[in-house]
């Protein structure tokens, strides 16, 4: 985990002197949060904890919130290691009594082709970005 502190510490110092960093993401910078990306709903920040943080796109005067939904806090975890392999010591085992997604085959993602025509990835339905799946208990 220090190897990856490291590395969203390193990430946080290069977003901070970039002259291209937006406003937002300078102010999350500057609290140590690294900027990751966004969708239509949300802007997404990871901490050296492994802590997602969001912007609502909708209500942007709520300022930095601390995401608390695990199972969403994965599916941005998955992404942003999409993106950033250095930060895989961030997704957890899989819990008790659940199986690899057969679908994405344990990543969360699945490819995609974007509207413009991009190949790209995105969150994988079948198991909503988690990589894995519960097993019934009748057949545990």
């Amino acid at each position: 985990m220090s190897d990856t502190r490291s590395l969203i510490r390193s990430k946080v110092k290069q977003a901070l002197a970039s002259s291209s960093t937006t406003l937002d993401d300078r102010r999350a910078a500057e609290q140590g949060l690294l900027p990751l990306f966004d969708d239509l709903a949300y802007r997404y920040y990871l901490r050296d904890d492994g802590s997602v943080f969001i912007i609502d796109a909708l209500e942007p005067e709520a300022g930095l919130q601390e995401m608390t939904d695990a199972t969403w806090r994965l599916v941005v975890l998955r992404a942003a290691v999409a993106e950033e392999s250095g930060l895989a010591s961030l997704i957890p085992a899989h819990p008790p009594g659940t199986v690899e997604c057969s679908e994405c085959a344990g990543t969360g993602r699945r490819p995609v082709v974007a509207i413009s025509g991009t190949r790209t990835t995105g969150v994988c339905l079948n198991c909503r970005g988690t990589g894995w799946i519960g097993v019934p208990k009748a057949a545990v």
